[in-house]
């Protein structure tokens, strides 16, 4: 299972977080930037680094140059060995779940590097969830065959412009005890699964019509507060951002599953999550994760709307800074990968301004 290795670098005061894992140098400018994202846009969290043994000593002290704190985590992987071949970038997404064990901090929201934050989204440290269950995981209680629980779902909350959808509040007392039994264990939003680039190797199923978004398309002002109720869709999440209260009890739910049936998922962490805590998550509105390809008109152009995205995720290939050539001139033409390249100008102003070298 592995333990923690070390304490951050740097102080972290705060008990809630943003944390982003980074294994290798490729994802370092996306990384930084992210944190830059997050203190244009005021936010009053720390962004914690987290990072394996696979990362530079160069990565690393350009990241502690820039008084990001650090943490060191294992490396995850199911027991099988399991290899992504037709998509590598997947055989690393399993460390991510590290993050329910984070156990030091009341909350965490993971947040996938190659994002960027364009509006203010401290809310999710306030959404609605479960307590954290306490005491030893048994086998039986990690068991996705139990089904959806019996709880009050997405919520009504009061407060922000999202409490319509996702509720805020400290979160409710039913998941204490041994094992997990509540129905709000954590939060993220939907995957679109349209699968627009065709990838043969996707399931049969991730089709537009199958696809919670596609659901939205009739009512798109709600769809920027609410995202879809899990159990009303196939529940396919995706991992990018994910609204934790860690707990050992859930992280050891999370590694006996990975074990046991790590081999058959697709897509490691997400499908993970998506089969143990099957309709016990809280489903957020797509504007805290939105895939760049939800952008097309022909995917859900219907209800994405610019102004209300909060931040933006650059699945696939390329990514933003893959598209700067040597003498810093983008060559892309994408609008939301303009979008990161003028947030990263905006960074490295910034750093110049600090005397840090790029």
């Amino acid at each position: 299972m592995g333990t923690m290795p070390e304490q951050p670098s740097l102080p972290v005061t705060s008990d809630k977080v943003w944390v982003s894992l980074i294994t290798n140098a490729a994802y370092l400018p996306g990384l930084l930037t992210l944190a830059h994202s997050l203190r244009a846009t005021n936010s009053k969290y720390p962004l914690l680094a987290l990072y394996t043994s696979s990362l530079p000593p160069s990565a690393l002290s350009a990241i502690q140059a820039r008084k990001i704190p650090c943490l060191a985590v294992p490396f995850l992987a199911p027991r099988s060995g399991k290899r992504y071949d037709q998509d590598p970038r997947f055989n690393e997404c399993w460390t991510k779940l590290v993050v329910f064990q984070l156990t030091q901090f009341s909350r965490v929201v993971c947040l996938d590097s190659d994002m960027v934050v364009r509006r203010n989204m401290d809310e999710l440290m306030e959404v609605e969830l479960d307590e954290p269950p306490r005491g030893v995981a048994s086998t039986s209680s990690s068991s996705s065959s139990a089904g959806p629980g019996t709880g009050t779902g997405p919520g009504t909350g009061t407060g922000t412009g999202i409490g319509i959808g996702i509720g805020i509040g400290t979160g409710g007392g039913s998941g204490s005890g041994s094992g997990s039994t509540g129905t709000r264990l954590f939060a993220a939003s939907h995957a679109c699964i349209c699968n627009p680039l065709k990838r043969s190797h996707y399931p049969p199923t991730w089709t537009p019509s199958n696809c919670a978004f596609t659901a939205q398309h009739a009512d798109p002002d709600l769809a920027q507060i609410q995202g879809v109720e899990p159990s009303r869709t196939l529940g396919a999440l995706n991992s990018g951002l994910l609204v934790v209260r860690p707990s050992e009890v859930l992280f050891q739910e999370i590694v006996e599953r990975m074990d046991s049936h790590g081999e058959g998922y697709t897509f490691p962490d997400q499908d993970l999550l998506a089969d143990l805590y099957e309709g016990r998550w809280v489903a957020l509105p797509y504007v805290y994760n939105a895939l760049k390809t939800m952008r097309r008109e022909e995917v859900h152009g219907a209800m994405w709307r610019d102004e209300s995205v909060k931040n933006v995720h650059f699945i696939l290939s390329p990514k933003p800074w893959e598209e700067v050539d040597e003498g810093g001139v983008w060559r892309g033409g994408e609008e939301t990968h303009r979008w990161w390249v003028e947030a990263n100008a905006e960074r490295l102003k910034e750093e110049r301004e600090m005397g840090i070298e790029n």
